[in-house]
């Protein structure tokens, strides 16, 4: 499979550079580009990389079973490959780590006696599979890598010149009409698509905007038919059936405000017999750790730390990949690759903009919802916390966000509208839905 290029590839490097590194754990959801990442990062970097798959090759289970000495798992390595490893100029990947509980637990050693190493793992389901005592806590780099966000799907598609003008955009330059359609053109098409790899690259193979829909439904009917049996497989029947129908209602509850914000996810008609928050918590825990669906708690206040204000059964829940969105939600691909600036369904722009943000390697933000007004998004940053409301076409309407603004008098507010130009007033600062301002986003120190 040819290799899409990804941003946390600069994480890896600057993991790689270290004088001395914790082993690196990769996480996320199946097939979004894990394995090939880390291939790619070792083909490139490194004069060999040696990879070990745990879920295919059961016998290296085996070298896990005695003492977690990392020399001594160096030399069975070497053993079984029949030449030698150097643990500190090769990078050795352990694959599906999730499947060998005594491989992750073996981690921390090669912590604690090769910090000079390169290990780096990577695993799906992590949460969901592995017993008390297996995760190596503070011993590993932890990254998480998603679907692929809309600035590598522009540049998956050799269309270096609009990720140039995208970024502009970011940086608050002004940009043509034409070139605003142009990138709100390909926007449509990534909501299509979304961003899983094996998608992304059937979307490229289409010859026409026929051939990409078709090719990509097939895809993503198969991807989603790939997680309902890793369902399956770890939860049991009847477990399975309530995640996946958790998963199946998420789509109806987000679009139950067409032309507004997402709704609180509503426990009650999800699960037959079942009406409350804590009768659902398992089935959507276990999807939250499978990386399948984010979960943003509504604060009722927006004062610091917006934890304070929130409550586990008050939140709303997205899908982690805007193609399986579409899949669930049951669009035609054309439909949404036909959407103007009249385009309606506004959960779809708020779970695109969640996406984007969570790619960037921020933390999930917070909803807000006080009396009858409702702000999509807060980002507490260095310079307090930032209202981010999205529109999905042209409006800007913003009833809500100024009564945000007029009791917490915030040093800016973000409105992400359509295609819209960049504009500002005093606090209220707008900009394209697929161009957020940079800077706006800041971990809070």
């Amino acid at each position: 499979m040819p290799f899409l290029e990804r941003d946390l590839i600069h994480d890896l490097i600057s993991w790689s550079t270290a004088s001395k590194r914790k082993p690196l754990l990769l996480e996320g959801a199946r097939q979004v580009g894990k394995t090939a990442l880390l291939k790619h990062f070792g083909n490139e970097r490194f004069p060999n990389f040696y990879y070990f798959n745990f879920e295919r090759d059961a016998e290296i289970h085996r070298i896990f079973e005695g003492e977690l000495d990392p020399k001594r798992i160096i030399e069975e390595l070497e053993i079984k490959l029949q030449q030698p490893i150097d643990p500190f100029k090769s990078l050795i990947i352990f694959d599906e780590i999730q499947v060998c509980s005594r491989a992750l637990t073996s981690l921390k050693y090669f912590a604690e006696d090769l910090p000079e190493s390169f290990i780096a793992a990577a695993g799906s389901l992590l949460g969901i599979t592995l017993g008390v005592g297996s995760f190596p806590v503070g011993q590993v780099t932890r990254k998480t890598l998603y679907p692929l966000s809309f600035q590598e799907f522009i540049r998956a598609n050799s269309d270096s010149l609009l990720l140039k003008a995208r970024d502009e955009l970011v940086l608050n330059k002004p940009a043509s009409p034409f070139v605003l359609d142009k990138i709100w053109e390909l926007l449509l098409g990534y909501f299509a698509c979304g961003g899983l790899p094996e998608a992304v690259l059937a979307w490229q193979a289409g010859k026409t905007k026929l051939e990409k829909t078709t090719l990509i439904q097939e895809v993503q009917e198969r991807i989603y038919r790939d997680y309902l049996a890793d369902i399956a497989k770890h939860s049991g029947s009847e477990n399975a059936m309530h995640i996946e129908g958790i998963l199946q209602n998420i789509p109806n509850q987000l679009a139950r405000e067409l032309d507004g914000s997402a709704s609180k996810f509503q426990f009650k008609n999800v699960i037959k017999g079942r009406k409350s928050f804590e009768e659902l918590r398992g089935p959507i825990d276990w999807l939250k750790r499978a990386g399948l669906i984010h979960q943003v708690f509504i604060a009722e206040k927006a004062l610091p730390p917006l934890s304070a204000y929130c409550k586990d059964n008050r939140f709303k829940l997205y899908l982690f990949d805007l193609g399986i969105l579409r899949h669930l939600s049951a669009f035609q691909p054309e439909q949404l690759m036909s959407w103007g600036d009249n385009m309606y369904k506004g959960f779809y722009a708020e779970n695109f903009v969640l996406l984007e943000l969570l790619s960037q390697g921020q933390p999930p933000p917070k909803a807000w919802r006080e009396g009858d007004s409702e702000v999509e998004f807060l980002v507490e940053t260095n310079d307090g916390i930032i209202p981010l409301e999205v529109k999905s076409g042209m409006s800007r309407r913003t009833r809500s966000l100024k009564s945000f603004i007029d009791r917490y008098h915030p040093k800016q507010a973000i409105v992400l509208a359509g295609r819209r130009m960049a504009s500002k007033n005093e606090t209220i600062h707008t900009y394209p839905l697929f161009a957020p301002p940079a800077g706006i986003v800041l971990k809070k120190s």
